[in-house]
Parts: structure tokens; sequence; C-alpha cells
């Protein structure tokens, strides 16, 4: 390990990487990181008033370097370390609170001071080829993830696993960042990200949010390696949890993988039908099928070097594949695919059968240029798309049905799991951004899929950019996640984290807020300022009712180092 080091060392310096906010636009104005855990502060109502019907926590995810470990020169959006913001909402008042996912790869980097383990926006020329190198060195070797108690050396006992393709992985490492999405599942809240395996979260008393550990789904990797998928579906009629990983080395270059209601994998299924790999950000679930999504955007690491770019090619000349895998199917031998336009999905709205059985329906947003460095104007606009993929044909009609401003992405539903024959929203909720190729969000609109027509927008106030909303059920208690039995499917509030000000933490004007509308009428009902803390912007995020956090403990395989929270604030 300590040859690597030097080596990294080494190579960090040639990389030219600069602790200075200046070097990367991802660490500046709404993108500039919170500096540290954020404890417990009362939250102020600046507008409206506090819904009386509301008691849970709203909670979203998102990328926060910590100061040890980084920033770099090199950062991109996405490296992050997985940070969460919540507020805790009942009783007529309103708490915020801060804190890092302590995931094994944070301790290990924060105990080292410096980033171990490759990002990608270090994956960039000839350096970024020897970076993805020992990247994938310490991976194969199991380094530098291991608990380890203040001196660094690994805790007695850490149990040892072996992914299911055998190599060497640590069960509690998990590596990754855990900075992408929130689900809540078999009574645990999970911290998801696509480089490793999810962490289960606790929300304590007022609103804090403490790591437990990473689980391994009760066994091993849970299929090829240590990795997991950021945007699991869940079947709300039989409890399971379904995911579609992808891997960018050998095939098969995907897995649908299975998780029982009690947590534990019952079903990994190889997708050898895929004939290269690409990247999968989500999926859909009707009653017989899972949606596996074959884009076009493809890792080139040879494209590093040659271009001086990220290792990540668009493919203009190829379609969108959408892939209908049978539930249940041992293989994918029955699988069918379908060639649409090209275009690339990083999130889905949902998807559901006629009730013929011969047209599968498929709504997400789509875009026609993808380019993962986020460079102003490098990416088309999203466009909200519905895809109708004909059974007995294999044929697919396509159709557009709604774009604005920039783009919209980030849908929500009111609920965002698999209701069986009811799967079919009536309404979807978009972030419309704010210029093409932008991530900066200036509106939620709401969108009817029923009469294919705009049923309200949210505009922010001027200089004011907000994230993706969360649906929150009218009336305390409610399930995470869905509207009341017997209630519309939009009786309930949007909220979401809002950045204004222009300039960086801190500056005069620089100010973070949760915002909430009626979703059913897209008025505003409050806004809350946060104490002076700084929420940058994030991605995923989810509503946990008062009366279903208790279980949240259960099922943790591997525990968190119990020196994490020292290690965090050192």
């Amino acid at each position: 390990m300590a040859a690597l080091d030097g080596v990294e060392i080494v190579v960090s310096a040639a990389s030219g990487r600069s602790s200075t906010a200046a070097a990367s636009p991802f660490l500046a104005g709404g993108f500039a990181p919170a500096p540290s855990t954020q404890t417990p502060r009362a939250c102020t109502v600046e507008a409206g008033s506090l819904p009386p019907d509301v008691a849970g926590t709203v909670a979203r995810v998102g990328p926060n370097p910590h100061p040890r470990n980084g920033p770099v020169s090199g950062y991109h959006w996405f490296d992050g370390d997985g940070y969460v913001h919540a507020v805790r909402l009942g009783g007529g008042r309103a708490t915020y609170t801060g804190q890092w996912v302590a995931t094994a790869q944070l301790l290990a980097e924060v105990r080292a001071g410096f980033p171990r383990y490759g990002r990608l926006g270090s994956m960039v020329g000839a350096v970024g080829a020897v970076v993805m190198g020992i990247s994938a060195a310490r991976a194969q070797l199991g380094l530098g993830l291991r608990p380890a108690g203040a001196g660094g050396a690994p805790r007695a006992g850490v149990k040892r696993i072996a992914a299911a393709d055998g190599s060497p992985a640590d069960a509690a490492a998990g590596r990754g960042t855990a900075n992408t999405a929130l689900v809540v599942h078999a009574e645990r809240v999970l911290a998801l990200g696509e480089g490793g395996l999810p962490y289960a979260l606790r929300v304590a008393c007022e609103g804090v949010v403490q790591t437990l550990g990473s689980t391994t789904f009760g066994r091993g990797a849970a299929g090829r390696g240590a990795v997991w998928t950021a945007h699991p579906r869940e079947d709300a009629a039989t409890g399971e949890l379904i995911g579609v990983n992808y891997h960018m080395g050998a095939a098969p270059y995907a897995e649908v993988v299975t998780v029982s209601p009690a947590g534990a994998v019952t079903s990994v299924v190889p997708i050898r039908s895929m004939p290269r790999s690409a990247m999968i950000h989500d999926t859909a679930l009707t009653e017989r099928y899972v949606v596996v999504l074959d884009g076009p955007l493809r890792l080139d690491p040879a494209r590093m070097v040659r271009a001086g770019t990220l290792p990540f090619a668009y493919h203009p000349e190829q379609p969108l594949r959408i892939g209908l895998h049978r539930r249940g199917d041992a293989g994918d031998g029955r699988m069918a695919w379908f060639s649409a336009p090209n275009g690339f999905i990083f999130h889905t709205v949902a998807a559901w059968e006629a009730p013929d059985g011969e047209t599968v329906s498929l709504v997400a947003c789509t875009y026609d240029r993808v380019e993962l460095s986020l460079a102003a104007g490098a990416s088309s606009p999203g466009v909200l798309t519905r895809y109708d993929l004909h059974l007995a044909s294999g044929g697919v009609t396509t159709r557009r049905l709604y774009t604005a401003g920039g783009g919209v992405d980030f849908p929500r539903v009111a609920s965002t799991a698999f209701r069986g024959s009811a799967a079919r929203p009536r309404y979807v909720y978009l972030s419309r951004l704010a210029a093409a190729g932008a991530v900066e969000m200036d509106a939620l609109v709401k969108y009817d899929l029923a009469a294919e027509a705009v049923a309200g927008v949210a505009r922010m106030p001027p200089d004011t950019y907000c994230g993706e909303a969360v649906f929150v059920p009218r009336g305390s208690g409610v399930a995470a996640g869905g509207a009341a039995a017997g209630a519309a499917e939009d009786d309930g509030y949007l909220m979401t984290y809002t950045w204004s000000g222009g300039g960086a933490p801190g500056v005069k004007g620089a100010h973070s807020a949760l915002r909430m509308w009626d979703a059913a009428t897209m008025a505003p009902v409050a806004t809350l300022g946060l104490g002076g803390a700084h929420v940058p912007y994030g991605f995923h995020g989810v509503w946990l009712p008062a009366d279903g956090l208790a279980g949240t403990a259960a099922g943790v395989e591997v525990p968190v180092d119990p020196d994490a929270e020292a290690v965090l604030n050192m």
C-alpha cells in the first residue's frame, strides 16, 4: 500500500492539483461545499407558514468533498463525498442538520490526507490513465478501505468477502462515495452511488443523520463486484427492490438484482445480450418486466489520452436500445430489445403495460447529446419523452412530450414505488434547467401525462436555483413516497432546497433555503431559512415520515468504523 501511496502522491503533484476553489467551477458559488458537519440549528420561516399536517424529515444527498481529501484541480461535480442535508419538520418547528455519509473510502482518504482513489475529474490525459490504473490496482487488491483505529492499522476481526467474480473485496468498504440517491427499503434508509455498495443511515433526534454501516444485502457483493445502482425501484405489491447494475470491465456488462422485502438478495441475473459496456443510471418496472437501458454513452479510456477529455464518449450513430427483462427469469434468454432513435436517458419517470399486454410504455427524460464534462452548452436540452414498445412487431413509437428553457430532468412522481396495474402516474414534477447544458435549475414544472400538457409551474425568484422536488404527502405519518390511501395523486407538497445570491457561501446575498409548494395548485406554501447553513447543489432526496424511522437500523452487515465521527471532524 505504501508503494501505491507514493506513486499517487507523485502523480497528484504532476497533475498540478490545487486546493484552491478557483481550480474547478464545481467548487464555487452554488457548488461550493459545506465546510464541515453542520450541527442542529433552528430554521426560520421567511415566507408563508409551515404546514401543520406534516411531520417527518426531508433529506437530500449530494457531493461534498471533505477538506482533508480534496478538493483538487481535476474535481468534477460527481466526485464529491456523499453528504446528507436534512430538515426535520413537526410540531410547528423545523431543524436543519448536515452530515457526511461515513463511507469506508472517505474515512480511509481523510486519514491519509489525500484522495487515494481516482475520481471522474482526475481521469483526463495521460496522467488520468495512470490514476485510473492505480485506482484499479487498489480495488483489485482490496487496499485502503479496511476500517482502522486511530493509528490507521486495520481493526481486528474485520469481515473479508470475495466478489462473485473471485476478486478480493472488503465487506466494510462498499468502495464509493454514496453521493447520488436515497431510498427507503426493508426499514432502512440507504445512501446510494454507482461506485459501491449502499450505506444504511438512521435519522436520530432533531433530524441528525447517522451512518450505520455498509450493506451487502446478505450475500457477498450482491452480484459481480462490489457495485450497486444509484436508482433501484421498489415494487410496492411484493416489497422487492430491483436494480440494474452495470460494469465497465469484461462482460456481462449488466445484471438485474432483486432484493427481498427483508433486505437480502434473492436473484442476480447477468444480462449477456448487451454487446458492450454502457452507463446505466436508472431503470423502471412493470408487472412483468424490468427495463434495461443500453444507451450510447460508453467508456472509452483511450479518449483520455487521445483527446485529453473524460473517458466517456457519446456515440450519436448508435440507437438507444431498451431491453425488457422478464421478472422472475433466471437468465436473459427471453429478453426483448427495442431500438429507438439515438438518445441518452439519465432518469426515467415510470413504465406500464397496456391492458391488452401488447405494448409497454416508458416515459423518461432524454438527451440527444451528452457530455459528462458538464461544460456549458456541451449537452443538449433534456426532453420528456414517451416510448411505446410494441411487443409483437418489435417496433418503437417515440413521442417528445415536453421541454422548456434549457431542458427538463430530475422527474419525480407522487410515489416512486411501482404499484401494480395502477403504476401509470398522471402527474410528473420536473426540474427545469436554466440553460442548455447547465445544471442550475430555475423552476419546477408539473406535467399532466394524461392530458399531455403543463398543469402548473413554480418559478424560482431571480438569481435563485432549485434542485429535485421531493413529494411529501399531506398528513403526517404517511408512508415514504406516496399519498394517503384514497387521496388524490397530487394531494401533498413539493419541497426542494434552493440557493441564491451568486457569491460564495458567507458572501453577502448568498443564501440557502427549503422551499415548499402545494403539489396540486403549485402555489407557494413556505420558505424556510436554514439558520445560515450552506446547502450546495445536490442530487436526489426522500421523504422520511416521523413514524417510519424506528426500524432504520435493521440489516446492516458491516457497522461503520466506531471512530468515524472523530475522523470526519478532525
